[in-house]
């Protein structure tokens, strides 16, 4: 069986109990293939009512057995707006991508969706704490550090989960993401499209980060890397420019990455050279630019 059919019996067992009979479904529904687990669909509502049109656009919204990331929703517009104000205005879905909904043109409105896989992280996002500040009783509420990384990181799980889906290589950039990150996204690794990472460095390298009281952490990982591949790595995040303060955490393990240590002590002075902590089998060391 090949893919396309595949994906057209799985639509039409989707859409079985719907309004729609198979061959009312082929019409009605169509889809292109994007990549190997992805797959675009395009609805023609015309001549369907408001009921019908939110039980086919749920069940689509639903569906576990397609990977669907975008639907494009032809509702037309010479016979009136319900449907359409419907899909704009009023339609809710957890998968419901809304930083990345636009309209195509008067008679479309095209909705991208979530994978399951964010929704899921979403639901289950770490509850964060806040504390008072001990000084001031009663000023604003403010984050502790505990929950601001864990903020982060969740943040960072969620952007490097739609840049492993992209089909994009080469660097992070603006341009290059533009298209797949809404501007909350855009904004909070803004530092690091300043410097071209590469997609494979941002998406293995860069374990978190974020800000907390004027300083900018950034935690990097070198497991299995080249010495000329970290001093690369390093010299790029030198080179941030920020308003804040950075400091690096730089993480590799100890049995392999002994060359890495050394390089580390001998380029830093003791000013950058914040803190070396070795354990049995890693070594964090911390790095401070002014």
């Amino acid at each position: 069986m090949s893919k396309r059919v595949e994906i057209q019996k799985t639509i039409e067992n989707v859409l079985e109990n719907s309004c729609l009979n198979r061959v009312q479904i082929r019409k009605t529904v169509t889809f292109q293939i994007i990549t190997k687990n992805q797959i675009s669909v395009k609805v023609d509502l015309h001549g369907l009512n408001l009921e019908e049109t939110k039980d086919i656009i749920q069940r689509l919204f639903a569906t576990k057995k397609l990977h669907i990331t975008e639907i494009e929703i032809v509702h037309g517009y010479k016979r009136g707006t319900v449907l359409k104000d419907y899909i704009e205005k009023d339609f809710k879905h957890s998968r419901l991508d809304k930083g990345r909904n636009r309209i195509c043109n008067e008679g479309a409105t095209k909705l991208y969706l979530k994978p399951w896989s964010e929704v899921l992280k979403q639901e289950n996002k770490p509850k964060i704490k806040f504390r008072k500040s001990d000084n001031k009783p009663n000023s604003h509420i403010e984050q502790s550090e505990e929950a601001v990384v864990n903020d982060a990181l969740f943040q960072l799980a969620m952007i490097k989960e739609k840049v492993k889906e992209a089909r994009i290589s080469g660097e992070i950039t603006h341009e290059a993401y533009d298209n797949i990150l809404n501007q909350e996204q855009l904004e909070y690794i803004k530092p690091l499209l300043e410097i071209s990472l590469t997609k494979e460095e941002f998406l293995f390298r860069i374990l978190n980060l974020y800000v907390y009281q004027d300083t900018m952490y950034v935690d990097v990982g070198f497991n299995k890397m080249q010495l000329t591949e970290v001093t690369k790595l390093v010299n790029k995040l030198l080179s941030l420019q920020s308003e804040n303060q950075i400091i690096m955490m730089l993480r590799h393990k100890n049995k392999r990455d002994g060359v890495i240590k050394d390089y580390i002590k001998n380029t830093f002075n003791d000013e950058m050279l914040f803190e070396m902590k070795i354990n049995e089998d890693n070594t964090l060391t911390t790095i401070k630019k002014k």
